[in-house]
């Protein structure tokens, strides 16, 4: 997506990319595959989902709250956004080795799911129909995103590193 996508597109988008990573896992999962096998692509899935809840946090609902006037719906989707963060970083803390980092990697799955749900029937509808002018918001987030991929990058590669040394820092 480019910047000239709205907001919706942006955040659409990375549902699509959350869920297919998901669906990726849940084969590899299906088929025996050990966590290490899963690494990459978890690590991808936890750096999606650690910018996307962020920019929800930070620019999506700010944006949208007073507009669509669903405070409420709106806390909810921000608590399910913590509760994301939460699992992320409960997978993140685990070793690729560890007994239950599938179990943890499809809780994630699950929990990413039913907020691509709750976002896609309810939350951006009602955005939508609120008249906001979704395509400044989508340069918003297109910047954040920027912002927030350049630290994450750096995150990611050293999860990847201390995965393969076998000794990650603070998750012993």
């Amino acid at each position: 997506m480019t910047a000239q996508a709205d907001a919706l597109e942006l955040l659409s988008a990375d549902h699509r990319g959350a869920m297919a990573l998901c669906h990726a896992l849940a084969a590899l999962r299906a088929r025996g595959a050990s966590g290490a096998e899963m690494f990459d692509l978890v690590t991808r899935l936890c750096l999606l989902q650690r910018v996307h809840g962020r920019i929800e946090i930070e620019v999506f609902y700010p944006g949208v709250r007073a507009p669509i006037g669903k405070g409420v719906l709106l806390d909810q989707a921000q608590a399910d956004d913590w509760v994301l963060k939460d699992l992320i970083a409960d997978v993140l803390a685990m070793r690729s080795t560890d007994a239950g980092y599938g179990q943890g990697v499809e809780t994630l799955c699950r929990a990413i799911a039913h907020h691509v749900t709750e976002q896609e029937e309810v939350i951006f509808p009602s955005a939508r129909q609120a008249g906001i002018d979704l395509a400044a918001l989508g340069v918003e987030i297109a910047q954040r995103r920027l912002e927030l991929l350049a630290q994450g990058l750096s995150e990611g590669a050293r999860l990847a590193a201390e995965d393969e040394a076998g000794d990650p820092v603070g998750r012993q």
